[in-house]
Parts: structure tokens; sequence; C-alpha cells
């Protein structure tokens, strides 16, 4: 594995599936890019820790503001001003979709949510996230989870590791990130 801090019982877990899709984008001659909010750059540290990342890991944006959002990503107005404000689906789809543009990269992840201590500006309760994927050539797609009530350390490992694994899925690597299905 790279040189990344093991602190949570699961960073292990994380970045031997880090590492797993960081080699089926090289061996695939793909890329990839991260947008974080909520996540504060903890999802591009395992990709970034990844033996070979320097191969496929384009970079990324922390966007933890509406202002940084919009500026960075081209997240709308409109959208981030919405009932449930920046932590929407469609906010986490413009955001990963953002990223993907910008950096140029075949695959992005965004993450959006309410890590805490308390709920946000727009009443979200603390333990909401949401995670996209926007892929070249392919419709962007979102999932919704609720973590309830978790400290910061906490809600970022499982904001990392439903990163991970969307991106796992959408690259047809088993859930383990062990096996590669054809991409």
């Amino acid at each position: 594995m790279g040189e990344l801090k093991q602190s949570h019982p699961d960073d292990q877990a994380a970045a031997r599936r880090a590492e797993a899709i960081v080699e089926a984008l090289r061996s695939s001659g793909r890329s990839v890019a991260t947008a974080e909010s909520c996540s504060i750059g903890h999802i591009g540290r395992y990709f970034a820790g990844a033996r070979g990342a320097s191969r496929v890991y384009l970079g990324s944006v922390i966007a933890y503001t509406k202002r940084s959002k919009q500026r960075g990503l081209g997240v709308s107005d409109e959208l981030l001003t919405g009932p449930m404000g920046a932590v929407t689906r469609d906010v986490a789809i413009a955001m990963a979709e953002g990223v993907l543009d910008l950096m140029g990269a075949s695959i992005a992840v965004a993450t959006t949510g309410v890590a805490g201590p308390t709920p946000d500006e727009d009443g979200n309760p603390v333990g909401m996230l949401v995670v996209a994927i926007a892929e070249q050539g392919k419709a962007s797609a979102a999932a919704t989870f609720e973590f309830r009530s978790r400290d910061v350390d906490d809600f970022n490992a499982c904001a990392v590791s439903k990163a991970l694994e969307m991106v796992a899925e959408r690259l047809g690597l088993d859930m383990d990130g062990s096996n590669r299905v054809p991409v």
C-alpha cells in the first residue's frame, strides 16, 4: 500500500479498495478525479496514497461552501438554493460532472453532506451523505446515505467507504476490490 497513515479500523480496507481502483484504471488507460465537500479531501487522500496513483489520479477540488461549489465546479445557483441546499443528488451529480470536465478525467466521484457536529444551514441532519459518480459517455448516478450522529472521523470513514465502493462498482470490481470484471 501507499504511505497512508492508518487511523480508523476501516482504513486498510479503504486503502486496498483504492489500490484496486487505481490498478483497474491504470490497466484500462483511464483516470479519476474527486470533488469533495463534507469529506474534505479524504477520498483523494486514498487515491493519492495508492501505488501507481500518479498515472491515474488527476486531482481533487475541495468545495466546502456553496460558493466554492458554484465557482469551482459550476454547480448552478438554482440547485444550491433549493429546499435542501447543497445536500442533494442533483448537487452531487453537478459536482462530479464539474470535476470530470475540469480535470478531463474518465470518471469522477463527488461527496456532499453534513459531517456535523450540527445540522447545516438548510436544516440537513448530521450524518447525511450524498455520493455521485460521473463518467465520460455514461449516465451519472448518485446515492444518499444517512449515518445518523457520528463523530467527524467516523463520518469521513463512511464517506470514503461509500465513495470507493461506488467507484469500484462502476468499474466492475467486486465488493472487496480484488477481482476485476471487464470494464
